[in-house]
This record gives C-alpha cells, sequence and structure tokens, in this order.
C-alpha cells in the first residue's frame, strides 16, 4: 500500500526563443521534473510554457500552461528503457497527440493513455492545453489490469472521476498516491469513445487559476523544502 505524503513540488518557465542558455535550463528542469523527453516549440521557434510539476511515491503528474511547446519522446530517447505509462487529459480547447504514426484528437474532457516506450508527442498550443500523470507501468496494471487495451485512443470518463482527476492534473494539488490510482481504476472501467469535434457552445470546466509567476525565463520558481 502506498502511503500519503506530501509531494515534490516545482515549477519553471520559459518565454523566449527556442534556444540559448535559458531555453536548455527549461529543458533540463522538464526532464528533471518528469522525465526525458525532447521539447521545443509547437508554433515557429518560439516557447511559451510555463510547467508545474509534482511527485509522491512513484507518480508524477505535469500541468504545462501557455501557447507553445511540443514534448516528444523521439526514437533516440527510447534507449533510455522507461515504459512507463503517461494519462494526457484535454483541459483547453483540442489537443494534439501522437503515438507511433497514429494521431490522436482529444477535445475538453477527453483523456488519452499513453506509452514512453514508443515514439510520440503532445502539443500546448494557444488552442489547447493539457495536463498529464505518469505511472510506472506495473504500478498501473495492478489497479487497472485492461489498461493497456485502451492505449493510444480518446478515453471517455463519468463526470465525477473526472472532476476528480482534472482537478488533481490541472493544479498538481497536494494528492496522495492512491487517489491517484483510485481515480485511474474508475476511468479505465469506462469505455473509450470516439473524439468529437469541438463545440462552440461547450465550455472547458472552471478550476482555480495557478498563481502567476514572475517575470523572468527558465528559472526553478518553487520548490519543496526538502529539495533546496
Amino acid at each position: 500500500m502506498l502511503e500519503t505524503q506530501a509531494p515534490n513540488r516545482f515549477s519553471i518557465f520559459h518565454r523566449g526563443p527556442s534556444k540559448g542558455p535559458d531555453f536548455e535550463a527549461w529543458r533540463e528542469g522538464i526532464c528533471r521534473g518528469f522525465c526525458r523527453l525532447d521539447v521545443g516549440p509547437a508554433d515557429q521557434d518560439y516557447i511559451d510554457c510555463h510547467n508545474e510539476f509534482a511527485q509522491v511515491n512513484s507518480i508524477a503528474v505535469a500541468t504545462p500552461k501557455g501557447g507553445s511547446a511540443r514534448f516528444a519522446r523521439t526514437r533516440d530517447l527510447l534507449t533510455d528503457g522507461c515504459d512507463d505509462l503517461v494519462l494526457i487529459s484535454a483541459t483547453r480547447g483540442t489537443v494534439r497527440v501522437t503515438q507511433r504514426n497514429k494521431a490522436i484528437g482529444l477535445t475538453v474532457g477527453q483523456m488519452c493513455l499513453t506509452e514512453m516506450n514508443v515514439v510520440g508527442a503532445a502539443d500546448l498550443t494557444r488552442s489547447g492545453g493539457f495536463t498529464t500523470a505518469r505511472f510506472p507501468r506495473r504500478l498501473l496494471l495492478q489497479v487497472a489490469p485492461m489498461a493497456e487495451t485502451q492505449l493510444a485512443r480518446p478515453l471517455g470518463h463519468d463526470h465525477t472521476a473526472g472532476d476528480g482527476f482534472a482537478g488533481i492534473l490541472a493544479h498538481c494539488a497536494w494528492f496522495s498516491a492512491s487517489s491517484l490510482l483510485s481515480l485511474s481504476r474508475t476511468l479505465f472501467k469506462v469505455k473509450p469513445t470516439r473524439a468529437l469535434p469541438p463545440s462552440r457552445d461547450s465550455h472547458p470546466p472552471v478550476f482555480p487559476s495557478l498563481p502567476p509567476h514572475p517575470p523572468g525565463s527558465g528559472r526553478i520558481v518553487g520548490q519543496s523544502p526538502a529539495n533546496r
């Protein structure tokens, strides 16, 4: 059983060109906070992204906010042997996720379970935002044995489970590993649904906004006392 504990939390951000020391420091912070990723711009050659991270036990939660960033697992990175599963939840607009040669479109309220041991990417753009949770494969399969049958496809979810998971992911709130796993177990009991185009009348759920980050670029703006 996983014990509840306060997560390690920190945030980093970068607004500017996708080159230079600030950009490299931001990329390095993402790899340290979540996993090894090839990070670059989603639009032109400019990064606009503020990342919040939280980790408890072996589960990592990451929330990117902004208008331009692409997070990818490239073929070169697959040599690290990581086969974790990552649940991506669309919280704003339309989000494009790729796994191998397959593109998955997610709208607000939909999720997609992806693998770290295949080539893939997720784009943060002005028209779409998302949140993620990374689970060790063995751990997630212990509580949701059928999860691998729902890889790389849009997932529906009931209102209660969705609100709980989205709230945790969107804000990197103080959470327990057991609460995330409980919500995952509920989620993977639901059958996959087809991705639908966004409705003009649909609106994303309203959550309290994150505190504003200070001016600057590529800096760690918050960290748990244990890791200072």
